[in-house]
């Protein structure tokens, strides 16, 4: 099903009409050089100024008819790839981020740079040269039957056959076209995702390995595209001979009609200068074709991509009741027999409005899973997750996203000033703003992190500042938004006493529904209730101290934290 919008439609329907009008042009530029040609070379012993100029006049038109369709034909592709990519980006942003990071990132940026490339190709110096192409050969044709009628017809019929195998031989460039791109994505994702770890691959000393691994991604890559460029080649070369066989064809043709006297020398001449205007044309069709097929492998995919699923329900309705209790400040959350395939197992718990919730349990008992499942980066196999009453399906995502705050190591800062990630939810906030959400949160030595404050650069993904500071600023930059229900995921982890007591004082001071997941025992003494997890399902479910402190699941799962 094709879901890549329509071509033909605002503005580029005026592009259109404008490339026809210049493939009309350029036909009767060749019908103007064919006849001033006859009239040359059959009034040899004479000077017609007049018809050589109407043979700079036709070539100068047609040099100028070239430039504007290369120029039209580019603002076709690039408006056309512009929507594209509008829409690309858009189905990117709707769909959940955990289904968009299990699937290659170099598949995924390849989408973007190299398949909407190929499909401006297509439409620029495939389809609209087309368009052109075929207005002006059958100027052209038209031109030579009003000539000759032979001669138009011995022209036209190795054109037509060569056009024919063309189109035939044009198989094998999609089929080497799809394995190309194949590779290609797989270079790019591993070469993304060794520089996204390039500390982990230095760390352990697997650095010749890696290096082994893209070399032989790359040979398999030029391998493919050398097997593409073969199958290229063969469509070029019969273009070619087409146009070779088009005017050795005329020179027999033309022979035996001078020597019957059916045909004047000019009219031989004119129809060879005829093939010389129509040679690019004919050679055009072999690159049509070539940016046709990379264009259907690129359509197929960009067709699979708008295809999957995202967290956008149409059939959700606003609701202002999501916005927690008056008096609580916070939404009540709550659970029933959710199920995710591989991670959670009829889980059913409330979070009280207003509370903290801790969630707690090994490693991989599901713990993030909820926290996503609740903020709609992962939607249940089965059950619902309720939000003041309300089914988190009924709920736009847009809704949610204002709703929910998150800090997770996952949500890495971006590369820019710290202002930039402090204000990220919200640009408009000016700084003296930003000041007092940081103070009133505690969070005020945030801005004063760095000797250049709130300019101080921050390396992608954070890297130059500490564990615990990214996690400082993680919080903040959520904070300030001042969201009823906030996530936190290991938000706690690598923090050193000073800044665990500012993280502490921050969620006391929260006014709103906070649902934490940690492994730190001392963090649970922030926790109105403590839900405990293990292999995907709840096995103890109350109040954060009676839990901790007696002798049921949660409290083995810290006994040796009590311990020490």
């Amino acid at each position: 099903m094709n879901r890549l919008p329509r071509l033909m439609r605002g503005r580029r329907v005026a592009l259109a009409l404008l490339l026809g009008a210049n493939g009309l042009g350029q036909a009767l530029a060749a019908a103007a050089i064919a006849f001033a040609t006859r009239h040359v070379f059959d009034s040899i012993g004479t000077i017609d100024v007049s018809a050589f100029a109407a043979l700079l006049a036709a070539a100068s038109t047609i040099s100028v008819l070239r430039y504007r369709e290369r120029v039209d034909a580019e603002k076709l592709g690039q408006d056309y790839v512009v929507e594209i990519r509008e829409r690309l980006f858009r189905h990117l942003l709707d769909q959940r981020a955990r289904d968009v990071s299990m699937r290659s990132k170099g598949g995924t940026l390849l989408k973007f740079v190299g398949d909407l490339t190929a499909i401006r190709l297509w439409v620029t110096m495939g389809l609209a040269r087309l368009w052109v192409m075929g207005t002006t050969l059958a100027g052209a044709f038209a031109a030579l039957a009003v000539l000759d009628t032979r001669l138009a017809l011995v022209v036209c019929l190795p054109i037509l056959l060569g056009a024919s195998a063309i189109v035939f031989s044009g198989t094998r460039i999609r089929e080497t076209a799809r394995e190309a791109r194949r590779h290609r994505a797989r270079l790019t994702g591993d070469v993304a995702e060794r520089l996204a770890n390039l500390a982990v691959v230095q760390a352990f000393g697997q650095s010749e390995r890696e290096w082994r691994r893209v070399r032989r991604r790359g040979r398999v890559l030029r391998d493919a595209m050398i097997d593409r460029a073969r199958a290229i080649g063969r469509v070029r070369g019969l273009a070619e001979l087409t146009t070779g066989v088009a005017t050795v064809a005329a020179l027999a043709a033309g022979t035996h009609g001078v020597a019957d006297g059916a045909l004047s020398p000019g009219t031989v001449v004119a129809a060879i200068a005829v093939i010389g205007v129509l040679s690019p044309a004919v050679r055009g069709l072999s690159r049509t074709y070539e940016y046709w097929n990379a264009a259907r492998v690129s359509r197929d995919v960009i067709n699979e991509f708008f295809s999957r699923p995202t967290a956008v329900d149409p059939a959700a309705k606003d609701s202002s009741r999501i916005t927690g209790d008056a008096a609580l400040d916070g939404p009540l959350i709550g659970l029933r027999n959710v199920t995710v395939e591989g991670a959670l197992d009829r889980v059913s718990f409330e979070a009280p409005a207003g509370k903290v919730t801790a969630i707690v349990g090994s490693n991989g008992a599901g713990k993030s899973t909820i926290l996503a499942a609740i903020g709609g980066a992962v939607k249940a196999d089965r059950g619902e997750v309720f939000i003041d009453g309300i089914p988190i399906s009924e709920v736009p995502i847009s809704s949610l996203r204002r709703l929910c705050g998150w800090v997770s190591p996952e949500l890495q800062l971006l590369k820019g000033t710290l202002r930039r990630n402090l204000k990220y939810g919200d640009p408009k906030m000016s700084d003296e703003e930003l000041h007092a959400q940081l103070e009133a949160f505690g969070l005020g030595d945030i801005a004063r992190l760095t000797p250049a404050r709130l300019d101080q650069r921050i390396a992608e993904n954070g890297a130059n500042l500490s564990l615990g500071q990214r996690q400082l600023v993680g919080l903040a930059r959520t904070l300030v938004l001042k969201p009823a229900l906030l996530l936190l995921d290991e938000f706690d982890a690598n923090l050193d006493p000073k800044h665990r007591g500012m993280v502490a004082h921050s969620i006391r001071q929260f006014r709103g529904t906070v649902i934490m997941v940690t492994h730190h025992l001392e963090t649970l003494d922030w926790a109105d209730h403590v839900v405990h997890l293990r292999a995907g399902r709840v096995v103890a479910d109350g109040l954060g101290d009676s839990k901790v402190s007696g002798e049921g699941s949660i409290a083995a799962l810290f006994a040796n934290d009590l311990a020490g």
